[in-house]
Parts: structure tokens; C-alpha cells; sequence
């Protein structure tokens, strides 16, 4: 089965510059928006979140959240390595930056948005894995699912479509895809970004049972 897309572009050419696009766009998003409308766009995520889940979990989902905010970012070193990079340490040379779009209050405000994008990514990959613990049980009797109508296929007549397992792999590209936009952009969905991992969960699941019903019968 071939992933070619076009004679010059594969399928993974085609998802690399995706992610490659969506890494300039939360880059541009933190040199561009202001500080103050990206920290409230972000608490207000996380606090529609936390009204919406059960109180235990809730806690349970910010104080991972903080802890691993704190460990990747500043226990590690890592926002301090960028600092020491991006924001000069001479007086007179920062005086000299003090306008234009490398200014020292740009540099500023890019490394407090990093923190916040940080924050989102963490809280984020976090919800995933609450999601993901909540919706096993029925992602796995899906997949089962698919297996076994595959199985009664054996005992049918007919062929399977090559198409019908190219489009459902196509899916599954997509939800790769929307996962990783989902991670990084801003909370351009409002408070309905909360059911964004369980839908994309629903929906791999369900292109993994409809791959594996569409392969070719076992004998």
C-alpha cells in the first residue's frame, strides 16, 4: 500500500510540514500576543476544566499539572538556558534594544508566554491521560469489536476494499495530526476544548477497529 501523495510529496512530508507549521504558529503566537490576553485565555481553560470535572480529579489534574510545569521547566534548567540566550546581561546593550521587534520588552514578554504555552502543553498532555484512563475500557471493546467482525468475515462471502482500509489509515493520519494541534494551539474552541481528547480518542479507536474489520480474511 503506498503513502505517495504526489510524485515529489509522501505522507510524511506532508505531516512534517504540518508540524513544522504548527511549531511557527505557537511561535508566533507568543512573539505576537500580548501577555495578559494569553494568561487569561489559558486560566480560563483551566478553570473551565477544573469546573467541569469532579472535585478529587480536579485537584488531582492541577497539582500534576504544577508539578511537572515545575520540574520540565525550571528544575531542569531549561527556561534559564533560554533566558541566558535571548535576553542580554550588558545595561548599555540592553538600552540599545530598547525599541524594535528584538527589544528587550519583546524578549520579555516572548519568555512569558513561553511559560504560559509550557504551562498549556503540560496541562493538556495531563487531560489527556485522565481521558485516556476514563475511555480505555471502550476504546479496547472497539478495537475487540473490529477483530471479531474481521473474524466472522471468514465465514463470509465477498472481499475486502483495499479503499476502506486506505481511507480509515487516512483517518488515523488525521488524528495524529488534529492531536498534535490540539496540544500546542491557543483555546481557540472555548470551554468545548475540555472534549477534545475524549472525541479524538473516539475517533482513533474507532479508524483502528475499521482497519482491522477491512483486512483481508484469515483462513
Amino acid at each position: 500500500m503506498t503513502t505517495v501523495i504526489t510524485k515529489n510529496a509522501s505522507r510524511f512530508n506532508v505531516i512534517y510540514v504540518i508540524l513544522a507549521l504548527l511549531g511557527l504558529y505557537a511561535f508566533a503566537m507568543i512573539v505576537i500576543k500580548d501577555t495578559p490576553q494569553y494568561k487569561v485565555a489559558i486560566e480560563a481553560e483551566l478553570n473551565y476544566v477544573l469546573e467541569k470535572m469532579p472535585e478529587a480529579e480536579g485537584q488531582h489534574l492541577e497539582s500534576v499539572t504544577q508539578g511537572r510545569f515545575q520540574r520540565w521547566l525550571y528544575d531542569s534548567g531549561a527556561f534559564y538556558k533560554l533566558k541566558s540566550m535571548f535576553m542580554p546581561k550588558d545595561v548599555q546593550y540592553q538600552e540599545e534594544m530598547s525599541k524594535g521587534i528584538f527589544s528587550v520588552k519583546r524578549v520579555h514578554q516572548v519568555l512569558n508566554n513561553l511559560q504560559y504555552l509550557v504551562y498549556q502543553f503540560i496541562m493538556r498532555i495531563t487531560l489527556v491521560e485522565f481521558w485516556l484512563y476514563t475511555m480505555l475500557p471502550m476504546m479496547v471493546a472497539m478495537v475487540v469489536t473490529g477483530y471479531y467482525n474481521w473474524k466472522k468475515k471468514t465465514y463470509q462471502l465477498g472481499g475486502q476494499s483495499v479503499n476502506v482500509v486506505r481511507l480509515w489509515l487516512k483517518v488515523g493520519w488525521g488524528f495524529l495530526l488534529l492531536m498534535s494541534s490540539y496540544l500546542v494551539i491557543p483555546n481557540i474552541a472555548g470551554a468545548y476544548t475540555l472534549f477534545a481528547p475524549p472525541l479524538l480518542m473516539f475517533i482513533m479507536a474507532l479508524a483502528i477497529s475499521k482497519i482491522i474489520q477491512s483486512f483481508h480474511k484469515s483462513f
